[in-house]
């Protein structure tokens, strides 16, 4: 990771934004306060934060490998970065690395909630789709459609004799490809090229 000692810009490496995003960067915006948590950006707010890295973008070379640098909204938190197509390395502009230590401080923070938040979302949808789809029916709960029954094979014997010849369908189908094949290469009836 370099930093820019006049902008306080950040160029990160394939893989290295993780620096940030793991809180294990050593600049003055991975100081994490415990404050609430960050607000998301408006949709107005993204639209203006993208259109000016949209333009910053256009004017500006990777500073790594010279390549076109691609305006992107990381993970889609609305912070925008420029990110290389050819190198894959990450331009941020300073208020970018503080708002991304500032965000991700929060996740690591909070990340045994999420976890929990998580398997309470998967347990509560386990639970809805045994009571939906689950053997006998069941009541119907409004809105929600039942799955169409879906076909089962069922074998005519289970232990009958194997076939001591091969089906009059089988030598069919092989009598079939034998001929389109033979009429493709005499080039009859326009199938040849």
């Amino acid at each position: 990771m370099d930093r820019c000692a006049s902008c306080g810009a950040a160029w990160f490496d394939m893989g290295e934004v993780r620096e940030v995003t793991e809180g294990r960067f050593a600049g003055d915006e991975a100081a994490e306060g415990r404050e609430h948590p960050p607000a998301p950006a408006s949709a107005a707010e993204k639209r203006s934060a993208m259109a000016r890295a949209h333009r910053e973008a256009a004017g500006m070379e990777c500073p790594r490998c010279g390549g076109s640098m691609q305006a992107v909204d990381f993970r889609m938190t609305g912070i925008p970065v420029l990110h290389c197509r050819r190198c894959g390395g990450t331009f941020a502009p300073r208020n970018s690395v503080a708002e991304l230590a500032r965000r991700s401080g929060f996740e690591r923070r909070n990340a045994a909630l999420y976890g929990a938040l998580g398997e309470s979302m998967a347990s509560e949808m386990r639970k809805r789709l045994e009571r939906k789809y689950a053997a006998g029916g069941g009541a119907d709960f409004r809105g929600e459609a039942k799955a169409p029954g879906l076909p089962v094979i069922v074998p005519l014997g289970d232990s009958a004799p194997a076939p001591t010849r091969l089906p009059v369908v089988t030598w069919g189908l092989f009598g079939l490809t034998v001929a389109v094949y033979l009429l493709s290469a005499a080039g009859a009836a326009g199938m040849g090229a």
